[in-house]
């Protein structure tokens, strides 16, 4: 680090060097924003970024739609391979290298930038460009291509949340809004294409009504005779642990933990008080002790089921958005409960835990940055050694970006589609000669 600040730096440029260093820690939860009054300025004004969202294969980038508009020369599923003069591997390794994820995994890293952060990353790097020379491969011809920029209204978000027992994403990054995304934070639907199997969306575990939205759709489920149940929990950036609880009271017919324990290095309570203030410059921080800090909160527990609890086949869907509480959620839910099967691709939260428990906002003094930083681990009930990577679907679905399309243009779903298919399978009656 100090050999590369041998010369005056903007703001961008040293919070690109910090970034790159927090990144290495390997949390999704941990993070360094500009200042507050840059994130304000960046907001209020419209940016002019690459025209296209990218999906990320095998560290190769494709064209997975257009923003705005459509240009004729490209089509869905193309490979980009260079972007004014980058090439796209070198390019993406670095805009990873800015983005925070859990462990060894690129997995939350990549859902984020195939949202719409790729653009807004690539934007806060080289500023607004009205135009971009693309190079790309469509099928097996490579071709050149000067493309005009979409204008856009940024959205960066900084959540700084610090609510105690929440499992919260920081999406301290800024991301294009996704038109694809469903606004309701939970909704059930009832299959069409396969008997007696209903659809549970949860987008964030971040809603009021939990308990009486939980206690109707299982009622429901149940008087509709459902034997097959699709919990699909991708893009989901976690929420409260105490929603997930209740959840999988539901689901497992036996006594279960969500998290059997959190521990730190410091006192969160300490902590807290010393330098989550205005004056942190003048904070004592000698107050600040590291030594094991362990805590068992009610959550932590053993958990009892609730009487009527549902006993068909679950599916749970999963993809690298899937992250924080829900990704606890996904591996307490495999690792306890049986006639359940994981579809989809790898979480974005670790397998072995969470970091996300107790959140802490820090203004450094001199640049008004703000490093996020968590306080507290909250160990999955997975028992295995942490190998730095999230939850692995028994069954994975990859598909291409042109795959991608064909779904979104017909209003499908790939994943249901696969799982309503296995389903059909299951329940179809051998053929009898």
């Amino acid at each position: 680090m100090a050999t590369t600040i041998d010369h005056p730096l903007n703001e961008i440029e040293f919070w690109q060097i910090l970034q790159n260093i927090v990144v290495k820690i390997g949390s999704g939860h941990t993070t360094i924003v500009p200042s507050s009054s840059s994130v304000n300025h960046y907001n209020a004004l419209s940016h002019e970024v690459l025209p296209f969202l990218i999906y990320i294969q095998k560290d190769k980038l494709y064209l997975k739609r257009f923003i705005n508009k459509t240009d004729s020369s490209f089509r869905v599923g193309d490979e980009i391979l260079r972007i004014n003069g980058e090439k796209s591997y070198s390019l993406l390794m670095r805009i990873r290298n800015l983005c925070s994820g859990d462990g060894l995994s690129n997995s939350f890293k990549d859902y984020r930038l195939q949202q719409g952060a790729f653009n807004q990353i690539y934007n806060i790097l080289y500023g607004d460009l009205s135009s971009f020379d693309v190079v790309y491969k469509s099928g097996t011809e490579i071709k050149t291509k000067t493309v005009q920029a979409a204008t856009i209204q940024s959205n960066m978000s900084l959540d700084l949340s610090t609510t105690k027992n929440q499992y919260h994403s920081i999406y301290s990054l800024p991301q294009l809004q996704q038109t694809d995304s469903v606004n309701a934070k939970h909704t059930v639907l009832y299959s069409t294409n396969s008997p007696y199997t209903a659809i549970l969306k949860i987008n964030e575990f971040d809603y009021k009504d939990f308990k009486v939205f939980h206690e109707q759709v299982f009622r429901s489920l149940k008087n509709r005779n459902i034997k097959n149940l699709i919990l699909d929990l991708r893009g989901n950036p976690g929420g409260y642990d105490r929603i997930c609880i209740d959840l999988m009271k539901y689901l497992l017919g036996k006594n279960f933990y969500f998290s059997p324990a959190e521990e730190g290095h410091t006192n969160i309570n300490i902590a807290m008080k010393t330098i989550d203030n205005p004056d942190f410059h003048s904070a004592d921080t000698t107050l600040i002790t590291y030594s094991p800090y362990k805590i068992i909160n009610q959550e932590n527990k053993l958990q009892s089921p609730y009487k009527n609890t549902f006993s068909g086949s679950l599916y749970l869907i999963v993809d690298g958005g899937t992250f924080s509480a829900a990704s606890l959620l996904a591996v307490a839910i495999k690792d306890q409960r049986k006639n359940t099967f994981v579809v989809g691709r790898e979480t974005g939260g670790n397998k072995s835990g969470s970091d996300g428990g107790q959140i802490l906002s820090v203004t450094l003094p001199n640049t008004r940055f703000q490093l996020i930083i968590p306080l507290l681990w909250a160990y999955s009930v997975d028992k295995q050694e942490n190998n730095g990577y999230g939850l692995k679907p028994d069954i994975e679905i990859v598909y291409s970006a042109m795959d991608v399309y064909n779904f979104l243009a017909k209003k499908g779903d790939a994943d249901i589609f696969r799982i309503e298919s296995e389903i059909n399978l299951i329940n179809t009656p051998p053929v009898v000669h």
